[in-house]
């Protein structure tokens, strides 16, 4: 898989930033009164990272990203 040079820099509910490449990218979740979420997968696997609601909305095109989007 060809790595993107996207790099997102996601706040998780834990008040860190987290840095993740486009390419890994699995599911968008958006919340509803609740936390955004965001799958990955890389080499160590998948991860999980929750986010403060209206996170996706504020940091991703959600039309480039619908096929992906729940």
């Amino acid at each position: 898989m060809q790595r993107s040079k996207i790099i997102y820099l996601l706040p998780g509910i834990e008040g860190k930033l987290h840095a993740i490449n486009a390419a890994d990218i699995g599911k968008l979740i958006i919340s509803k009164g609740g936390y955004d979420a965001l799958v990955s997968k890389d080499e160590a696997g998948y991860m999980a990272l929750a986010m403060p609601g209206g996170t996706i909305k504020r940091y991703f095109n959600t039309k480039e990203w619908q096929k992906i989007v729940e």
